[in-house]
């Protein structure tokens, strides 16, 4: 088997590269290339690795055969050992790529919305639609988790917290935002608006009277 004549990195996925000139040499490139994916996607649940899952599948994608004309014979699959996880956090060896994620149609839409409003909360909100951390609120706060929790801007550390925790008025978030982040009231003040200004605007919260609480269509 081509396995047993690869070098010990074989699947390692933080070694294996689609662009790299001595993996393209190797024997086992091919094979390499599925079983470093498979190592990703089993730990994608403990470790933050969706640039290097975006590298695969733009990969994959650019390598993809033509339709083949005539029937095409089956290979049998090849058997990739899954690595054990254990419950320990792990931690990357290899630099943490930004992945950038296109604006929606949609996204860009409230995006215009929200500028002709708030300009700063319009340049925080296409930030967060282009690192894929809208969408990370949507899935994450109805599961009462922080999204911001290990990294991001720290405010919406705070309100995420508070979010998940019943909601705030914008008096006791302010108040909790001074205490925090050792923030004057006034720059709580600022930041609470323009996260209210991007967060209502992509219904993520609502108003409960005078709470801001999570809005209730998300999940």
């Amino acid at each position: 088997m081509i396995e047993q004549k690869a070098p010990g990195c074989f699947g390692a996925a933080s070694v294996y590269s689609q662009d790299s000139s001595v993996c393209k040499g190797c024997v086992a490139y091919d094979q390499c290339n599925s079983a470093s994916l498979a190592t990703l996607e089993s730990i994608r649940a403990t470790v933050d690795v969706r640039d290097l899952l975006k590298r695969h599948a733009v990969a994959r994608a650019k390598a993809a055969p033509a339709p083949a004309q005539t029937k095409a014979v089956e290979k049998s699959p090849i058997k990739v050992s899954q690595p054990k996880v254990s419950n320990k956090p792990l931690t990357r060896t290899t630099a943490q790529e930004r992945v950038t994620f296109a604006l929606t149609v949609e996204m860009t839409s409230t995006i215009e919305r929200i500028a002709a409003q708030n300009k700063k909360a319009a340049d925080q909100a296409t930030t967060l639609c282009k690192m894929g951390r809208m969408n990370d609120m949507r899935a994450m706060l109805p599961k009462r988790m922080n999204p911001f929790a290990e990294g991001g801007p720290a405010y919406l550390r705070v309100v995420c917290n508070h979010l998940i925790n019943g909601g705030f008025t914008r008096a006791s978030l302010r108040v909790a935002m001074a205490q925090e982040l050792g923030w004057s009231e006034e720059t709580a003040a600022s930041h609470i608006s323009m996260a209210i200004a991007v967060l209502g605007a992509f219904r993520i919260v609502g108003k409960d009277g005078d709470n801001i609480v999570l809005h209730p269509g998300l999940g």
